[in-house]
C-alpha cells in the first residue's frame, strides 16, 4: 500500500463530516441518498469518458469525483445509523476475497 493511503482517506472522511456539520456546507447537509443519485451517475459517466480519452489526470480526477460520492452516501447512511464507511469498505474486502480463493486461500 501507498505510502499515507490511510491518512489521506481519512482527511477525504473528515472533509464530509466537516460538510455535513451542522456549521458545515448548506447545501451538502440538505443532501439525502436519492438526492445524490443522479450525481454518481453522471460521476460514473464522466470516468468512463476519461476512460475513453485515455487521459490519466482526467481520470484520476473524476474516480476522485466518484470515491467522494461513496463517502458522501456512506456519511448520510452513519448518520441514519446504518452503517459506517468503515463497513462499506469491510463489505467490499470481504466480498473480494471470498470471490478469490484461488488467490487468498494460499494465505
Amino acid at each position: 500500500m501507498s505510502s499515507g493511503v490511510g491518512e489521506r482517506f481519512e482527511k477525504l472522511v473528515g472533509i464530509m463530516r466537516a460538510l455535513r456539520a451542522p456549521d458545515g456546507c448548506p447545501w451538502d447537509r440538505e443532501q439525502t441518498l436519492a438526492s445524490l443519485r443522479p450525481f454518481l451517475l453522471e460521476e460514473t459517466y464522466e470516468v468512463l469518458e476519461a476512460i475513453e480519452s485515455g487521459t490519466p489526470p482526467q481520470l484520476r480526477e473524476e474516480l476522485g469525483d466518484v470515491l467522494f460520492e461513496v463517502v458522501f452516501m456512506s456519511r448520510i447512511s452513519e448518520e441514519a445509523g446504518d452503517f459506517t464507511i468503515a463497513d462499506t469498505i469491510d463489505a467490499i474486502s470481504d466480498k473480494l476475497v471470498r470471490r478469490h480463493p484461488h488467490v487468498f486461500a494460499r494465505q
